[in-house]
């Protein structure tokens, strides 16, 4: 930034420079040219003069002040100076012709005395003829040089000014530059000192939870006997672990939302089965808060129930949005959820989600930028934290949706934000795939006794993986990779396995490779075989690229249990007509 203030002035001094030498450098052309001009003009009275003195003679009239004018002339024109004020010309031929005036103007003197003393008047008349000619070629020589002159003056005033216009316009420009580059450098600074401020937030926001895993692992690890105290370790730990998990989750999804990756995955779902889900979900927070938490779907059309949309989105939106309201919503205040259908008039269903509260309200300043990421409110950062990710998500997933997202706000008296989004109704292939889907009762039944071959790398995943598997009462066979997963398949008799749980990410063959080759064995039932894919790898078009492969399925790490038996029992369901 200092050097380029430096480099601005140097360019300002040069201009100013430039400007003041353009004007020393006209005052003395305009100078020098006047006085070419005077030189012109003396050099023309000289040969009027001398004609009107050289007349005046032959009528017998004597005029010594006119000769005396005349001496003084040309004694200037070869000298410069004096009392015409002028100056010397430094032309050449102008001085040569000069002189021959000179010394044609003596003889004229003496024929004109000669004249004065009874003299005839034919060698005055002779002598004058050749001054007069010497005088015309003098007068043309000064007109020429003169021109000349002009001309040059011209052609490097014109340098001049040229250049100082080019010197104005580079100035002008490099100022416009540097004025651009000193607001993209304070716009960098800014962005930097954001990305700082959330990289602070960060490491409290990562150490916090990580801290409460640490602490109520060893104290629970110290508390063995006491069972109670244990098992409310083990719940805290649980609870800082899902905070964690979030908190990881919206840092990858903004970064994948930002890097235009994000690919929506559509499937069937009930509206009416999330919004019981959400309302289950907050009922403990909006009690431990003594909030008045209501979620209304009256104006839910029931036609418009059955959607195909992305559902984990769709809920990610609703989630972030509530999370919010619950947070910035003081004790005994109301947090509502409204769904309702409005006609859009091209058949397709727009349903709009309506979040208010009665929180602590929004200023307008901040709504101007409160979709950017890692933007918080300063007046209630130091109350709830946060990363400022939540809203930046869920606006990016709206606009994904094709759907739109408002805000109204009031200090002290709450928001609310308005989200309509363009769900398609699902037609009646979509809901016979949803009919696959089991009720959590059933699930454990379809699981027991079910044989699962899962693979897996990691020896730790691997023994979470058998224990939750075999305390569903299911069979389970390992192998280490997908080489090793799809050798097991083919070794066993053809319907052995119910299920194949493989996991993505492996040494030797990756895991789509193997259930490649297992489609492609047409060994038993390996062509229909249910394969779910299991990675750490938690975005959608990850989900996309393994359902592109051949698989049936897909659960990112870590997975919750309910929904990994929901999604195995219904993968069993599906495959076996059951």
């Amino acid at each position: 930034m200092r050097k380029m203030k430096i480099q601005q002035k140097w360019m300002i001094a040069m201009v100013l420079v430039t400007f003041v030498g353009v004007g020393i450098f006209s005052f003395y052309i305009i100078k020098n040219l006047q006085g070419n001009a005077r030189i012109v003009n003396y050099s023309g009275i000289v040969r009027g003069a001398t004609q009107k003195l050289v007349k005046e003679e032959m009528y017998g009239k004597e005029n010594d002040d006119l000769i005396e004018r005349l001496d003084g002339i040309l004694y200037d024109l070869q000298n410069g100076d004096g009392e015409n004020q002028l100056e010397k010309m430094s032309d050449e031929q102008f001085s040569l012709l000069l002189e021959q005036v000179q010394r044609s103007w003596e003889e004229l003197k003496k024929e004109i005395l000669h004249v004065r003393e009874g003299g005839g008047l034919e060698s005055l008349f002779l002598q004058s003829e050749d001054y007069f000619n010497l005088a015309d070629k003098l007068v043309s020589a000064a007109e020429i040089y003169s021109e000349k002159q002009a001309r040059h003056a011209r052609f490097w005033l014109m340098s001049l000014y040229f250049i100082l216009i080019v010197l104005v316009a580079v100035t002008a420009i490099y100022g416009i530059r540097q004025k651009k580059m000193r607001e993209e450098l304070l716009q960098a600074e800014a962005a930097s000192k954001e990305k700082g401020s959330f990289l602070a937030r960060m490491s409290h926001e990562i150490r916090t939870p990580l801290n409460g895993i640490i602490g109520m692992t060893k104290i629970g690890i110290e508390s063995l006997p006491d069972v109670e105290k244990s098992g409310q370790c083990l719940a805290k730990i649980d609870k800082a672990s899902k905070f964690l998990l979030d908190l990881i989750n919206d840092i990858l999804d903004m970064s994948r939302i930002e890097s235009g990756k994000t690919v929506l995955l559509n499937r069937t779902f009930h509206l009416s089965e999330m919004l019981d889900d959400l309302r289950e979900l907050f009922a403990d927070q909006a009690k431990e808060k003594q909030l008045d938490f209501l979620i209304c779907q009256d104006n839910l059309d029931q036609g418009a129930d059955l959607v195909m949309a992305d559902e984990l989105r769709t809920r990610q939106i609703l989630i972030n949005l509530l999370s919010n309201a619950m947070k910035f919503t003081p004790q005994k205040g109301k947090v509502r959820l409204d769904a309702e259908s409005l006609n859009q008039g091209d058949g397709e269903p727009l349903i709009r989600f309506t979040v208010a509260d009665t929180g602590i309200g929004m200023p307008e300043e901040f709504m101007s930028k409160m979709f950017e990421p890692f933007e918080q409110q300063n007046s209630s950062s130091l109350i709830y934290q946060g990363t400022g990710l939540g809203l930046a998500i869920s606006f990016r997933l709206v606009e994904l949706m094709e759907g739109t997202i408002s805000v109204t706000s009031k200090i002290n008296e709450g928001t609310v934000f308005t989200i309509d989004l363009p769900l398609k109704q699902a037609g009646e292939e979509d809901t016979k795939e949803n009919s696959a889907n089991v009720s959590n009762q059933a699930e454990m039944g379809l699981l027991k006794g079910a044989h699962i071959l899962f693979a897996e790398d990691n020896e730790l995943n691997a023994e979470i993986i058998e224990y939750l598997l075999q305390n569903a009462g299911v069979h389970t066979s390992h192998a280490w990779d997908g080489e090793q997963a799809a050798a097991m398949f083919l070794e066993q008799e053809p319907g052995n396995f119910d299920l194949i749980l493989m996991d993505v990410q492996m040494p030797k063959m990756n895991g789509l490779e193997a259930a490649e080759k297992i489609r492609k064995s047409g060994h038993g039932n390996g062509a229909e075989i249910p394969i779910i894919a299991l990675t750490a790898n938690a975005f959608s078009e990850d989900a996309k690229e393994a359902m592109e492969r051949g698989m049936n399925g897909y659960l990112a790490k870590p997975i919750d249990n309910q929904e990994r038996y929901h999604a195995l029992a219904a993968q069993i369901k599906k495959h076996d007509g059951k």
